[in-house]
């Protein structure tokens, strides 16, 4: 990063610049973003602990989906701390043309660890979606399919964060229905990515996506394999119905 003052680089935690003392409003902000972060994700906790001992066994299961996605969540804010900088549009597409060779091996080193979330945040960080350049261009399936999986967790976060509180406005049925559509979206670019895709490392990840994605089910629905099979099997409309009978118990 470049100190707006001296024009310096900077550290990306550096609060000021080691040069010229100038603030760096980017690293307080994300310091504040942190503190304000943890403590909600400490209030979180509390009450997942608490739904826990309510619900019995799934609400277990349902309690280690919901470490495992705020995990994913702290590592994004992480993330996206490491590799935003907070420069124009044009200065980030730039960026990414004039060092596609080496932004390149970090996406696979990313996807290499299976890292797919953070591999996002590191492709939309650094404007990879809108560059054209030919370093990128054997990411173009990937790229799809990661955007199609991070929005069917993303969907799946918001109904296992929803409000306890019987009291607040339940929406499950509607967030329930957007996110058997992300559902169906992910299976249908799997299907095509995989049909499009020549690397044969590449459509390793697809799979490894797709067993991420279907061992979430099974363990956040209480589901066992027929049953999740069962599952995909039908519309969007009647898995909605499906999914929500089991959150609900009946």
């Amino acid at each position: 990063m470049i100190c707006k003052k001296c024009r310096r680089e900077i550290g990306p935690e550096d609060l000021k610049c080691p040069y010229c003392g100038a603030d760096h409003p980017f690293a307080v902000q994300h310091k504040k973003n942190m503190d304000k972060y943890a403590k909600d994700f400490s209030a979180t906790t509390g009450k997942l602990k608490a739904s826990e001992r309510k619900m019995g066994e799934l609400g277990k299961k349902a309690g280690i989906l919901v470490v495992l996605i705020l995990c994913i969540l702290i590592v994004n804010l992480i993330a996206s701390f490491c590799y935003i900088d907070p420069d124009t549009e044009e200065e980030v597409k730039k960026d990414a043309d004039r060092n596609a060779a080496k932004y390149a091996e970090e996406i696979d080193a990313l996807l290499e660890r299976g890292e797919y979330t953070e591999c996002l945040s590191f492709m939309k960080a650094h404007g990879i979606d809108d560059s054209w350049a030919e370093g990128y261009k054997k990411f173009r399936q990937t790229k799809y399919l990661i955007n199609a999986y991070n929005d069917c967790i993303g969907r799946l976060e918001k109904i296992i964060l929803r409000s306890p509180d019987p009291e607040y406005f339940d929406s499950l049925d509607t967030d329930m229905n957007i996110f058997c559509g992300s559902l169906e979206t992910f299976y249908e670019n799997f299907e095509n990515m995989n049909d499009q895709e020549k690397d044969e490392k590449y459509r390793a990840y697809f799979a490894d996506m797709e067993k991420e994605l279907r061992m979430v089910l099974r363990t956040y629905f209480d589901l066992d394999e027929e049953e999740l099979e069962e599952l995909l099997s039908l519309s969007r409309a009647q898995k909605a119905v499906r999914l929500e009978e089991i959150l609900r118990h009946e």
